[in-house]
């Protein structure tokens, strides 16, 4: 699973890094140049020190993109972030559509209305080869002027939005870049390179499965002649649609499913069999079915020694049963959000009892580069203008400066060779020797390099190895 993570203020792979050559690193440039654009970093910096000042100034200059909920206060924002430019401008956009649809979508049914009308009545209704009156024929061009001069006006108007569509499009290309050239040190087309190909194909349609795209996944997976396994479609297309059906509030098919691997979700100590039982619970009292709620109640006895608070706080909501739970101290109960955090606990626990990863690898390496990117980018304009770009080739597979992308997106720890105190990386990898310790490949070799049989004395015990006993350890 590519992914980067921050050690002493650089970048380390982990296992394999979004860094290291390969298709991952091409797919996460090449995906990302068609996924939401990346902001641009600032056009400058003013430094007076080496290359480690301008790293230090690029990874201190990242930007957060939290767009505010009004427009007044994305317009405050806009000189801060890039992003909330095009966001403003996009809005302003879409006003004016909104308000030209609402202006003359009325009138153009009414037109349509009133034409079908007169020509029923003064075509359709008369009498075959019957000459229309001049009353008839008045009414009839007066009509058609009529909406001849409505169809003129939207024409004039929808013009006159032409400009606010290419506004948009410069303040895209102002704010943003789309040429990534440079900041990868390894750029690979995988169209050229079969195996590559297949790689990226088969990333895609494991998305596609995971998202319950099953049959997008299966006509690529047919098109690119790849397989894709039969158990992982089987297990995504019942998830999603259980998913599905919590979308649409209903707990049933969730609860035979939590019912069926109700010893693993224990195991867990999951909460997920309880809250769906309390979501069934507060949809009956929604409904006002005091009766059948009360029934239903008794399914929370098993789960009194864990959640007995939360059961209190359900049995207290009946005595709002005939007033309603919407205008009660309860009725926070009855929160949308609820369904929301039942979905993600759901996939959560799901996937952990697969073995399945939350996110599929398409979607870790396309986040991850979206997060990584700016900050590349603005490293690279900073090399150029310090005329220092030899730091970017001199880290073999490391990058020049730390970027932190996020807890959510550690999955592997770094080891660091307790011998030369340096992290491993794929060409230095962490080996194993007969005793257990692990230290680095060229700590190994450096240990042995004096002995003509290879062998080493292990650093923290006297147990001795050879060079070819040791195993290479994966994190």
């Amino acid at each position: 699973m590519p992914v980067v993570c921050g050690v002493q203020g650089r970048i380390l792979h982990c296992n394999r890094a979004v860094w290291a050559t390969g298709p991952a690193t091409y797919l996460l440039l090449h995906i990302a140049s068609y996924c939401p654009l990346l902001p641009s970093p600032p056009p400058s910096y003013q430094l007076d020190n080496d290359s480690d000042d301008a790293a230090a100034a690029v990874a201190n200059s990242s930007l957060t993109y939290n767009r505010p909920f009004c427009r007044h206060q994305r317009e405050a924002a806009m000189d801060r972030n890039p992003v909330e430019g095009v966001l403003n401008c996009v809005d302003r956009l879409l006003f004016k559509l909104e308000a030209f649809s609402k202006q003359y979508g009325n009138s153009l049914d009414n037109m349509v209305t009133q034409l079908e009308t007169l020509e029923r009545e003064l075509i359709i209704d008369t009498e075959e080869g019957a000459e229309l009156s001049v009353t008839a024929v008045l009414i009839w061009e007066q009509s058609l002027k009529k909406l001849r001069d409505i169809l003129s006006q939207m024409g004039q108007e929808h013009r006159g939005m032409h400009g606010g569509v290419s506004k948009c499009g410069k303040e895209i290309d102002r704010n943003f870049v789309c040429d990534f050239a440079g900041v990868s040190k390894s750029q690979q087309c995988y169209e050229l390179r079969p195996e590559l190909r297949e790689r990226v194909c088969r990333l895609i349609a494991e998305h596609l499965l995971s998202q319950g795209r099953l049959d997008a996944a299966e006509t690529l997976a047919q098109e690119a002649d790849i397989n894709v396994r039969d158990d992982n479609r089987a297990i995504f297309e019942e998830m999603n649609g259980i998913v599905e059906s919590l979308k649409g509030k209903d707990v049933d098919g969730a609860l035979r499913w939590a019912q069926t691997h109700s010893d693993q979700l224990a195991q867990r100590n999951s909460k997920l069999e309880f809250s769906l039982h309390r979501l069934k619970f507060l949809n009956l009292l929604r409904q006002k079915k005091g009766v059948e709620a009360l029934q239903y109640a008794k399914k929370f006895q098993q789960f009194a020694k864990k959640h007995s608070i939360e059961i209190q706080k359900l049995m207290g909501s009946l005595a709002y049963l005939s007033s309603g739970l919407d205008n009660s101290p309860y009725a926070n109960l009855l929160d949308d959000v609820h369904w929301v955090e039942i979905e993600e606990m759901f996939t959560r626990d799901a996937c952990a009892l697969y073995g399945l990863p939350t996110q599929s690898a398409l979607s870790v390496v396309v986040n991850a580069g979206a997060v990584a990117l700016p900050a590349l980018i603005g490293l690279r304009r900073v090399m150029q203008q310090r005329q220092v770009a030899n730091v970017w080739t001199h880290h073999s597979d490391e990058l020049p400066i730390e970027i932190d992308l996020g807890a959510e997106r550690h999955y592997h720890s770094v080891f660091s060779c307790p011998i030369l105190r340096q992290q491993t990386t794929d060409a230095n990898p962490p080996m194993r020797l007969s005793c257990g310790h692990v230290i680095s490949r060229d700590a190994l070799l450096k240990l042995a390099q004096n002995n003509r049989h290879f062998r080493l004395k292990c650093p923290y015990c006297p147990i001795e190895s050879t060079v070819g006993d040791a195993k290479r350890v994966y994190f």
